[in-house]
């Protein structure tokens, strides 16, 4: 009877802790999920973005829908209101208005994002291409669809400037978005020709490569890419500059006469400014001041333990 007893009491103990482990794995879930939605309201601070905004920029980041219904929520402007320490919300529904709660930890961050070009360059490009968007003159053809060319392309709603980086897939153009740097797969009816002035702006990313690392077989393969996705997902790296490649490509024009008036496009390589970085990235919490740009606590390290990747100087 005592060794029943004793096991009932073990069986409520382990219990007990495997729901106290489980509510911490929730809330400690749920503290990530808000840095994310945190992060993508800042970076709107300044007209504030929509709740269907928010759900859009979050997939695109992160690959899946917010999950406020496995925290209990009925819907997403619901579970925004319980973070009233993060964001503030106004209205109801998916058209609900989301804005950033500014503290004295944050200012800084609300700071640099309002003196970014992007916010005034964003605007404008979704201002030209609405006027031009069914004008049959500025619709990128089949035939000049080519990998290299550079473009504007309709994603979500909004006008981005974009090259296209793959070939045709059921009419569909692999796209890398020169303002924000991820890649997308567009159809080909969204695409527009670049004007000249925006192809004078520079681009407003900076391409970052690993210092000192190279594929064993000449192309990084997909155990590699999952392994670096993994290893900086959700982390605060601090960046060791080795060198910058700075690219200012040939600009190739044409001038078009349509209805009797004259078009400038961009039909190929233009002038935008393009600069890649060779880093070594190490984890914040891991720097100390002054060590070597070939640390051992660094990622690039960590990658080169790796038998398909090769450590090289040169």
């Amino acid at each position: 009877m005592q060794c029943v007893c004793m096991y009932r009491i073990l069986l409520v103990v382990c219990l007990f802790f495997l729901k106290v482990g489980n509510l911490y794995s929730l809330a400690k879930a749920m503290e990530d999920l808000k840095k994310i939605i945190q992060a993508l309201v800042n970076s709107n601070a300044a007209a504030g973005m929509t709740v269907v905004q928010l759900e859009k920029d979050f997939k695109n980041l992160e690959g899946y829908s917010i999950p406020y219904r496995e925290y209990g929520f009925q819907s997403l402007d619901g579970m925004l209101r319980t973070m009233s320490s993060s964001v503030k919300i106004s209205g109801y529904g998916q058209t609900a208005l989301v804005r950033p709660i500014t503290t004295e930890k944050n200012q800084h961050i609300r700071t640099m994002i309002e003196k970014n070009e992007l916010l005034r360059l964003a605007p404008h490009i979704d201002n030209v291409y609405n006027a031009k968007a069914n004008a049959t003159e500025w619709i990128v053809s089949e035939g000049m669809a080519q990998v290299g060319l550079y473009c504007v392309a309709k994603y979500y709603g909004r006008w981005l400037r974009a090259q296209i980086v793959g070939v045709p897939n059921h009419q569909c153009m692999l796209l890398r978005f020169l303002d924000y740097g991820y890649l997308r797969r567009v159809p080909l009816s969204e695409l527009r020709y670049m004007t000249r002035e925006l192809a004078d702006k520079p681009c407003q990313v900076v391409r970052v490569a690993l210092a000192y690392l190279k594929p064993t077989n000449g192309d990084w393969n997909d155990d590699c890419i999952q392994l670096l996705a993994n290893a900086v997902h959700r982390k605060i790296f601090d960046m060791r500059i080795i060198n910058v490649h700075s690219k200012v490509s040939i600009c190739l024009q044409a001038f078009v006469l349509h209805n009797r008036r004259l078009y400038e496009y961009v039909l190929s390589r233009c002038e935008l400014q393009e600069k890649t970085l060779d880093v070594v990235l190490i984890e914040s919490k891991n720097v100390q001041r002054g060590p070597s740009d070939n640390s051992d606590n660094s990622i690039n390290r960590q990658l080169a333990m790796r038998s398909d990747i090769v450590w090289s100087a040169e």
